[in-house]
């Protein structure tokens, strides 16, 4: 568990995180770097559209990428689905 993600993403929603969001990031924890974690929260932020479910979008598009290599995947908006 690492505190400065939940950090980075209490500062990122201006408020405080729900127990589920954490369990959330914990779950992406599991299959993500914190790097990519905070690239998917990043990419979120840019496109101005801060939610759990636009984050797991991006994570999810990413997985295949990051299974084979292990590293940050970093995509623009136009290769996003939404």
């Amino acid at each position: 568990m690492n505190t400065n993600v939940y950090d980075t993403f209490q500062q990122e929603f201006g408020r405080l995180l729900t127990p589920i969001e954490k369990n959330i990031i914990l779950e992406w924890q599991s299959s993500f770097k914190d790097d990519t974690i905070l690239s998917a929260l990043k990419e979120a932020v840019f496109s101005g559209a801060v939610s759990f479910r636009y984050i797991n979008k991006i994570l999810e598009k990413w997985k295949p990428e990051f299974q084979e290599s292990n590293d940050v995947v970093l995509v623009t908006n136009d290769d996003l689905p939404f």
